[in-house]
């Protein structure tokens, strides 16, 4: 949007790419838990989730002390592995973490600082896995509050959100039935239209565009 207010004509926007999975999850009843990934070599992971467990967590727990916490992610440094406990589980690098987004009730993205579009959320929502998160974590997907995700700031909003989303089954459906909807700016097959429009922008014979781009 800036570059077309200073009359940049020619903007294409190219995001990460997430498709929706053909993998079932289990119905909401049979999930329990709230679910967090990121690399923690990435100072805006350590940050949310210190930020969850410290500040938001103590306000849901007085009100479901039953509720648990997973943070998947490779590398924790010693700050993140101190948050393990009963409640909160620390897992360290997992090859394959399908399991965790088909059995956790919650994702929770929690990110106050950074920039670009958070894959971590487009991860969730191709598994429809309802999705709370910030204005910071939301850019870039469009999110309607309430429609495909529930967007809070402060730590009592958050808390809020967790309660709510976590007892709320009407919401949680509402909100993994419009997950495609929210993620579909992000397909293969959207983003293969704009790179097919990107090319032809460019003007040149299909047989030239490989020499150009690798030069």
């Amino acid at each position: 949007a800036t570059l077309r207010e200073h009359d940049v004509a020619a903007v294409f926007v190219v995001p990460t790419i997430h498709d929706m999975q053909l993998t079932l999850g289990l119905p909401y009843e049979e999930r329990e838990g709230l679910l967090f990934i990121g690399g923690y070599g990435h100072p805006p992971n350590v940050d949310a989730v210190t930020w969850l467990v410290d500040n938001v967590m103590p306000i849901v727990w007085q009100k479901r002390p039953e509720i648990k916490v997973t943070l998947l992610g490779n590398d924790p440094p010693d700050r993140v592995k101190a948050l393990a406990n009963f409640k909160v589980r620390v897992t360290g690098y997992i090859a394959d973490v399908e399991e965790f987004f088909l059995t956790h009730r919650i994702f929770v993205a929690p990110v106050r600082y950074g920039a670009g579009v958070k894959g971590k959320i487009g991860h969730a929502l191709s598994y429809a896995l309802p999705t709370i998160t910030t204005s910071i974590g939301g850019e870039g997907f469009d999110f309607i509050n309430e429609r495909n995700a529930l967007v809070a700031d402060s730590k009592e909003a958050f808390a809020a959100a967790i309660l709510r989303l976590h007892d709320d089954r009407a919401l949680w459906q509402t909100l993994s039935e419009n997950s495609e909807d929210a993620l579909r700016p992000f397909a293969t097959q959207t983003l293969r239209g704009v790179v097919s429009e990107l090319f032809a922008s460019l003007d040149l014979a299909p047989s030239t565009i490989g020499a150009r781009l690798w030069k």
